[in-house]
Order: C-alpha cells, then sequence, then structure tokens
C-alpha cells in the first residue's frame, strides 16, 4: 500500500503547482521590500514551482490550526492570500475533472486542505517524482546551463533549443552559484534586452529521457538523445533498459487513458514499473 500513499502525494502536489501555473504568483513584491522578498522565496526551495508548492503546503497546514500564525506567516514571507486562494479554488476544480472522468478512483475530502496522506509525503523522495511530472509537463521548455561557471546562474548564458537564453531575475536561482541538474524546465520566456525564461525548476537527465520527446540510442557510439538536441552519454545496456522502461510506461499510460477505472498500480506489471520509475529518479538525486 506504500506506492499508493507516495502517489496520492505527489497527485495532490501536482495538482498544486499546475494551479500555481494558471493563477497570479503568490509571492508578491515591491521596490521597496524587493531584496527581502526575494530571500524569503528561497527559504522555501531553490525552485521556483517547488517554492510556490511548498508554501503553499504550509501555509494550508496553518490556516486549518491556527489562524493567526497563517496570517503571520503570509506577512513573513510576502505571500498574498488572494493568490493563494485562487490557487485553492482551481485546485479544487481540477481535482473534481480528474474524479468526474475516472482517472483517478478515489479520493479524499477535496477541501483546500492538502490531504492527510500529502501532509508527511514531500520529502525528498516524492520531489524526485514530482521534478519528473515537472519535466513531462514543461518539455520542450528546456535549457541546459554550462557545465561549469565561475559568477551566478543569471549572468550565464544558458543553451535552448533555438539559441542562447539567461534565467531572468525573478527566478530564485539567478543567484545561484550551483545548481542540482544542469537541465531546468520552464514556464514562460519572454525578449527584451535577452531573452529571458521564468519559474524555473531543475530536473534530471532521467527525467527527460523518460519523460521528454523522441527517444533514440547510438548504442555504437555510447549516445542517447532526445529529440535530437539533448544528447547522454549511457552505455548500450543502460540505454535499452531506459528505452524498454519508457516503453513500459507508455504502455500501460496509454492503458489508463483508454480506461480510466484500470488501476494500473494493483497489476504486477504496473506495480514493477512504477517502482522501477521512481527508483530510477530517486537513485539519481542520491
Amino acid at each position: 500500500m506504500m506506492i499508493y500513499g507516495s502517489l496520492f502525494g505527489v497527485f495532490d502536489s501536482c495538482l498544486t503547482i499546475a494551479a500555481a501555473m494558471t493563477c497570479r504568483n503568490p509571492f508578491i513584491s515591491s521596490f521597496d521590500n524587493r531584496d527581502a522578498a526575494d530571500e524569503a522565496k528561497k527559504t522555501f526551495a531553490a525552485d521556483d514551482h517547488l517554492a510556490i508548492l511548498l508554501a503553499f503546503h504550509q501555509w494550508s497546514q496553518l490556516k486549518r490550526t491556527d489562524g493567526r500564525k497563517s496570517r503571520a506567516f503570509l506577512r513573513e514571507n510576502y505571500l498574498s492570500y488572494q493568490s493563494l486562494s485562487n490557487i485553492v479554488q482551481l485546485r479544487n476544480q481540477l481535482k473534481r475533472y480528474m474524479k468526474d472522468i475516472g482517472f483517478v478512483a478515489y479520493m479524499k475530502d477535496i477541501g483546500f486542505v492538502a490531504s492527510s496522506l500529502e501532509k508527511d509525503l514531500i520529502g525528498g523522495n516524492e520531489l524526485s517524482l514530482i521534478r519528473a511530472v515537472i519535466s513531462a509537463a514543461m518539455y520542450p521548455n528546456v535549457i541546459v546551463a554550462p557545465k561549469k561557471f565561475s559568477t551566478t546562474a543569471g549572468e550565464v548564458a544558458f543553451r535552448g533549443q533555438k539559441g542562447e537564453v539567461y534565467l531572468h531575475p525573478s527566478t530564485i536561482a539567478f543567484s545561484a552559484k550551483e545548481l542540482d541538474s544542469r537541465y531546468c524546465c520552464y514556464h514562460e520566456i519572454m525578449k527584451t534586452s535577452k531573452v529571458y525564461v521564468r519559474d524555473c525548476t531543475t530536473v534530471s537527465k532521467f527525467s527527460l529521457l523518460l519523460f521528454g520527446g523522441a527517444l533514440k540510442v547510438y548504442q555504437s557510439k555510447g549516445v542517447v538523445a532526445v529529440d535530437e538536441w539533448l544528447k547522454f552519454r549511457c552505455d548500450a545496456k543502460p540505454a535499452t533498459l531506459v528505452k524498454y522502461l519508457r516503453q513500459s510506461m507508455e504502455a500501460l499510460l496509454l492503458e489508463k487513458i483508454m480506461d480510466p477505472s484500470i488501476d494500473i498500480a494493483a497489476s504486477l506489471k504496473g506495480k514493477a514499473v512504477i517502482d522501477s520509475v521512481a527508483s530510477l529518479l530517486q537513485m539519481e538525486t542520491k
């Protein structure tokens, strides 16, 4: 049953991120408090999407247990009550839609408070799965950092599919001197004096291999390519195993889409594939 708890924690968290991407950013700042607001945001996570997720999660807990502390939490962290409330409403709508189409067979109370399962499940293992879902949702919005940089991430050019891009100053990683991964998924791209991307989250190479574009294995060269532009060095045997795992996962997903009532996690094959994907993603973060 542990797999169900983990999946529900990830499911609830991804609903929150999806809702937040549609609503106004809950972190608010003005010219006078911009630096303090930026520092507050960094206390939650090193990535934009995860910072919003964890801020929302903590606020939800406080709002349910102590209204005074929840209001203080908003003030201290420069968070907008209205934006968080909008995330709540959209999150609940998305949850109902998923239930109505039968994609989720059973769900607990769909009020704004995070489910009891989610309370204890936003940990390192679950975050690796959440990052993987983000990579699947955002692809092909991917940029690649230089292998090394002596300044901050905001001062170096990243490689995008169509050329050089830069992190927008509003991103958490802008002032970072190192990143968890060279690969980042972003939500928005804009062009002013430079081409900037906003709302970034680092993702692992295995996330891109499993959930990115068309996968091709060049066994003689020891290279695996995603859409012919993201290329990773990988020996022939593990590359073939990754390709097989991806094919198995896509087959299960198609089966679920064709018949949402099927509980793919209950079958031996489904559980084996899910456990393998989770183990692969978690192993890369260690």
